[in-house]
């Protein structure tokens, strides 16, 4: 008989810690049901007049399953002012017939007013808050973020998906919530975001950058000089250029299929020196030229020697406007500071000032790795295309 109890004991004793570990489980107290909440998409901010922060929020309006799977869901912008985020968030709550839940949040928007005043306080709301994800995409708008909140897309659901469309392309910047903060509380405290500009009611465009120095937004970069940053930043995805030959009208396009950009960093006495090495690889997509450039071997290496040059102009442009406001976004003290510690010590208090001195060393070298289906220029008559 005290065998047989011996042996029942161990699993009735780990039955009876189950039921107490059952027990002390908290369960779903805080739940709340689908119809019970109002989910946000996106958020935007603004400094109003009165110097006060304009939260508004872009909610989703679910459809019923019998309004039929061609209806997009609908959204509702709500918004709210305050001294602060939490203050503006609360007033709008009290706008609301539902709790707001942030945990959908897929993009921030910072109109051009608050970012020139400063987004850091707005940022520590932003990744303090429970409910938020850091891999939220943060963009700065051009007028007012309700403006942007309220197109309503053609194609997506939401103007929420369709800017995360736009980046979602590799076509420009990408900076999440995450990247944002990092950059703010880095060595430079220098920061990049992608500006977006209204262009009609149904559609929005990435139309620039904004720059950043110590939370606070400096300056803008126009679209051609913004590609130019990328290239510095190896951030080059997906991109189209066109290019007029010499000695021939019309222009040819070329499409970034490869890219990599390397940064080199030497001292030299007093000079610093950041040589910035790009290699690209292009596709030949459409000549507007009457020569035959794959049968022009010196075509084709002026060609690639003018698309070198376009890299270059573009990386000097953006440089020259960094440079100029000491924002270092690129990641120039980051690459001197692993490369030469000793002299970064020394520098690392008077970096925006050192960085505006910095000197460019270019070395770009783009090469055409295919011609396309065809050879000589389409659509145009055999004795009118130069091969010489």
């Amino acid at each position: 008989m005290s065998r047989f109890v011996e042996k029942i004991r161990p699993p009735l004793a780990k039955g009876i810690s189950i039921l107490l570990a059952l027990a002390l489980l908290p369960g779903c107290w805080d739940k709340r049901e689908l119809n019970e909440i109002a989910i946000v998409r996106a958020l935007g901010a603004d400094y109003t007049e009165n110097e006060e922060i304009e939260l508004s929020a872009q909610q989703v309006i679910p459809q019923s399953a019998e309004s039929g799977e061609g209806n997009k869901a609908g959204t509702l912008e709500v918004s709210g002012t305050g001294t602060t985020m939490a203050d503006a968030l609360s007033k709008m709550q009290g706008n609301v017939g539902r709790k707001l839940f942030l945990g959908h949040v897929e993009v921030v928007l910072f109109g051009e007013n608050l970012a020139r005043a400063g987004i850091a306080p707005s940022i520590d709301f932003l990744v303090r808050y429970p409910q938020l994800r850091t891999r939220s995409q943060v963009y700065v708008t051009e007028g007012n973020p309700l403006e942007i909140l309220a197109i309503k897309p053609v194609i997506q659901n939401t103007s929420a998906e369709l800017l995360l469309s736009h980046t979602e392309q590799g076509r420009d910047l990408s900076v999440d919530l995450n990247e944002l903060t990092q950059m703010l509380s880095g060595e430079s405290r220098a920061a990049v975001l992608p500006i977006v500009k209204k262009k009609d009611d149904t559609m929005a465009v990435i139309h620039g950058m904004a720059l950043f120095d110590k939370g606070r937004m400096v300056a803008k970069l126009d679209p051609e000089t913004a590609r130019g940053l990328l290239w510095l930043r190896n951030e080059v995805h997906f991109a189209t250029v066109s290019i007029p030959l010499k000695h021939s009208s019309g222009q040819i396009s070329l499409e970034v299929i490869k890219s990599e950009t390397t940064l080199i960093p030497r001292i030299e006495g007093n000079r610093w020196i950041m040589t910035v090495r790009i290699r690209a690889d292009d596709d030949l997509i459409q000549n507007g030229t009457l020569t035959d450039v794959s049968a022009i071997r010196s075509s084709m290496k002026q060609l690639e020697e003018l698309a070198s040059k376009d890299v270059e102009n573009r990386v000097k442009a953006a440089l020259r406007v960094l440079q100029e406001h000491g924002t270092d976004v690129v990641g120039f003290g980051k690459v001197f500071h692993q490369k030469f510690p000793a002299e970064w010590e020394k520098m690392k208090n008077r970096w925006p000032e050192q960085f505006r001195n910095i000197e460019l060393d270019m070395d770009v070298d783009v090469h055409v790795r295919r011609t396309g289906m065809v050879k000589q220029p389409a659509g145009v008559p055999t004795e009118r295309i130069r091969r010489k």
